[in-house]
């Protein structure tokens, strides 16, 4: 990938925006505060899901057990990260839609920032769209698949990880 740090032109993320590697606490750079943030948006919505379908989000599968953590939210979002996170924030960045000034100095996103982060999260959950052959939004499918876990855990019913194609 050298030719790549030398030919930023062929970037898809400014690096302006992206300094090349993921920073969860803190952020390094204003796409990483982007995606931490819609990723706590995420991560309330799955637990809200595992909550409605009568999962505790305190006991994980993949991730240990930690007091005070809710290790099953962070088992089921891995499912959801990519097709609802990261896919719009890529497009927020390639847009142009993403600016310094929506971070603070500790790159934390603030004002304008934090309505953008927000608003497309939000309505990345809830727009329509064909998922499984069916027309639903991904919070439907969110809860769709937390209500799956428990036919799986309770009834032994077969469980198949929700997977997003693009069309």
């Amino acid at each position: 990938m050298p030719g790549l740090l030398r030919c930023p032109e062929r970037l898809v993320i400014p690096p302006d925006l992206y300094r090349g590697r993921r920073s969860q606490h803190p952020a390094e750079d204003v796409f990483n505060a982007y995606l931490n943030y819609c990723y706590g948006i995420l991560y309330n919505e799955v637990e809200r899901a595992c909550i409605l379908a009568g999962l505790d989000p305190y006991i994980g599968f993949l991730h240990a057990e930690r007091y005070g953590k809710r290790s099953f939210v962070y088992d089921v979002i891995e499912q959801f990260r990519q097709p609802v996170v990261d896919r719009m924030v890529i497009t927020l960045a390639v847009r142009g839609r993403m600016q310094r000034e929506d971070t603070d100095e500790r790159w934390y996103l603030v004002g304008e920032g934090r309505r953008k982060a927000i608003a497309s999260t939000l309505q990345r959950l809830d727009e329509e769209r064909v998922i499984g052959g069916r027309t639903t939004s991904f919070r439907s499918a969110i809860l769709e698949n937390a209500r799956s876990i428990v036919n799986y855990l309770n009834e032994g019913a077969v469980f198949e990880p929700f997977v997003y194609r693009w069309g």
